[in-house]
Parts: structure tokens; sequence; C-alpha cells
């Protein structure tokens, strides 16, 4: 079994109301309430102190290059996932919203 434990996350869940420190437990690639004091000692840890955890986010402003200047971007390239195509790897994307090339 995989078992992640995010520590000290900053967590906003929109949905719950929540806006708040605290953990995120996942096994097996799905979200549980909590762990086992077994499963906390078997478990990956993720300091994520500083960090926020939340939804997918939209990245509402991708300009998807084609066709024209395909030297800037590509429908492609626009359309990873942010966190691949950014030089910043804490600024993730879940989707992006592509508008006309200028």
């Amino acid at each position: 079994m995989s078992l992640l434990w995010i520590t000290h996350a900053r967590v906003i869940d929109p949905a719950a109301h929540r806006a708040a420190l605290g953990d995120l437990f996942i096994a097996d690639g799905r979200f549980v309430s909590g762990f086992s004091a077994a499963q906390k000692q078997a478990a990956e840890k993720v300091d994520a102190r500083g960090l926020v955890a939340c939804p997918g986010l939209v990245d509402i402003h991708v300009h998807l290059r084609e066709p024209g200047q395909t030297h800037k971007e590509t429908i492609q390239t626009g359309s990873k996932p942010r966190a691949e195509t950014r030089s910043d790897a804490r600024r993730r994307y879940s989707s992006a919203n592509g508008g006309p090339a200028r």
C-alpha cells in the first residue's frame, strides 16, 4: 500500500469551508481521513510548511499560439500540466483556458 502524509499544509477546501493549517493523508492515491500509528510510521512524509494544498486550479490566461506563433507556444505545450512548462514548480494548475493568439 502506498501511503503519503503531507504535514503542515495550508489546506484550502471551499466545499468544506476550510482554510487552515493541517495534514493530508493519501493511501493508494486517494485521500483518507487519517492514518493509524503504524501507517504514519510507514508513510512517506512531506513537510508542506509554507505551501498551500487546494483543489485543482485553472490558469485562465493562456495563449495557445497556433496558428502563427508556434515558436512561442503550441497547443501541445500550452495544454501540458502547468508545472511542467513553468520554471516555478510550486505554481501548479490542473487545467488551462486557452485564448486566441495575439
